[in-house]
């Protein structure tokens, strides 16, 4: 598995918002359009709502959907 800079950063938002991550947390973490266009081509992002993304997975159960909505809205989303 190839680890770019701001992976780390990335997979440790996510453990914290039960997978979630919005795209200005991504651009936060270092990634550019490009980064994260190649990260869903890949499977890495899975969309989830607009400019809301679920980390290496996509995620079907209730709590983790809530905080991707929450994120879409502008919300930090869980922890």
């Amino acid at each position: 598995l190839l680890h770019t800079p701001g992976d780390p950063a990335v997979a440790a938002l996510a453990r914290r918002q039960a997978g979630m991550v919005s795209t200005a947390q991504l651009f936060a973490a270092g990634l550019g359009p490009g980064a994260i266009k190649w990260r869903v081509r890949r499977g890495r992002l899975v969309r989830q709502h607009r400019g809301v993304y679920a980390v290496g997975h996509g995620v079907r159960t209730a709590p983790p959907r809530w905080g991707a909505a929450i994120l879409a809205a502008g919300g930090r989303g869980g922890g």
